[in-house]
C-alpha cells in the first residue's frame, strides 16, 4: 500500500517514459522509476543487474541505486536530463515523421564537455566490462547528464 502512494505522489512529477519503465522525480537527488507493466521481466531484471552492481565498488559514472523492490528501483535523480534532449534542443528538425529529420545543428556543445563525455561514457563501459557485462543500448537517449552536464 505505501508504494501505491509513493507512485500516486511521483505521478505529478513524470520526468521519463522509457521502453519498460516510468521515471518520477522524488526530490532533488532521488528518482523512482516503476515498470510500465507489474511483472515486467526485463525490469526485474534490470533490478537484478543493480543488485551485482550494488556488490562491487561503485563507478562514478554510473547512476546508483539505493533502493530496489519488486516494482520500484530508487536511484540517483540525474536532473540534467539526457544528452537526446540536450542535442535536440540545438537542432532544428523538420515536421516529419517521428522527431522529424534534422534540417541544421543551430549550436554545438564545446569540444572540453565533448570530451569530458567521452572520457566519462568510456569509464563507465569499462567498469562495467571488468565485471564480465556490457551495456547493449547505449545511446544518447540513455545516457543521463547531472546538473554541472556530468
Amino acid at each position: 500500500m505505501q508504494e501505491v502512494t509513493i507512485r500516486q505522489r511521483a505521478r505529478k512529477t513524470l520526468v521519463s517514459l522509457g521502453a519498460i519503465g516510468l521515471v518520477y522525480k522524488i526530490n532533488d537527488r532521488l528518482a523512482l522509476k516503476t515498470p510500465r507493466e507489474a511483472g515486467n521481466e526485463q525490469f526485474a531484471h534490470e533490478l537484478s543487474i543493480y543488485d551485482i552492481l550494488e556488490e562491487s565498488p561503485t563507478c562514478p559514472d554510473i547512476p546508483r541505486s539505493f533502493l530496489r523492490v519488486a516494482n520500484g528501483n530508487f536511484m540517483d535523480f540525474c536532473n540534467g536530463s539526457s544528452l537526446d534532449q540536450l542535442l535536440l534542443k540545438h537542432q532544428t528538425r523538420s515536421e516529419a515523421g517521428f522527431g522529424g529529420y534534422l534540417i541544421k545543428v543551430t549550436r554545438k556543445e564545446p569540444l572540453e564537455i565533448v570530451e569530458r563525455w567521452i572520457m566519462e561514457l568510456s569509464s563507465a563501459s569499462a567498469w562495467l566490462e571488468s565485471l564480465g557485462y556490457v551495456h547493449t543500448d547505449i545511446r544518447p537517449a540513455n545516457l543521463l547528464l547531472d546538473r554541472d552536464s556530468h
